[in-house]
């Protein structure tokens, strides 16, 4: 088993969600579309330090992607991508990777996912690479350049506080 399941567990679930549906739900105009920053994608980080941030982050784009009115195949696909992307920045840390790839895969994974649902499900009239960097720029800004100074303050956090995260 990957984490144990309890009710702390779910609170932080519960809390990476809901901080990922009110962060792009308040910068909603930009977390969707063709040319997109979707800044709660700096979450990702928040997997480094706890397993219970990869629920939290799938639920969140969820519900996410539901408010925003995505069709079925965007929520389904899309959030698996972010999933995915979760999932790497917790092993990141599990087996000792660098801090810094930690959101690798949530620009790779959804420029990628996402990149092709823009394409072929909304029809932006852009060839699917074009559509594929548009989408990786911006989880570029979010993951990185919103993201990595996160993972830096939240690991000053983490040292001093050892167990404020609950790994």
């Amino acid at each position: 088993m990957f984490y144990k399941i309890g009710i702390k567990n779910m609170v932080r679930s519960a809390l990476v969600a809901a901080l990922y549906v009110s962060i792009t739900a308040l910068f909603l105009p930009f977390s969707s579309g063709l040319i997109q920053v979707r800044v709660s994608e700096a979450l990702y980080v928040l997997a480094y330090f706890t397993p219970a941030a990869v629920p939290g982050l799938f639920i969140g784009c969820v519900i996410s992607n539901i408010i925003s009115g995505a069709p079925f195949l965007d929520v389904l696909l899309g959030s698996a991508a972010t999933l995915a992307g979760a999932w790497f920045a917790y092993l990141v840390r599990r087996h000792g990777l660098p801090k810094a790839l930690s959101p690798l895969a949530g620009v790779v994974v959804n420029a990628f996912v996402v990149g092709g649902l823009l394409c072929w499900l909304y029809d932006v009239g852009t060839p699917y690479f074009v559509c594929v960097l548009y989408v990786a720029a911006g989880q570029f800004i979010a993951c990185y350049l919103l993201g990595i100074p996160l993972l830096y303050a939240l690991s000053k956090l983490d040292r001093r506080f050892p167990n404020i995260f609950g790994a």
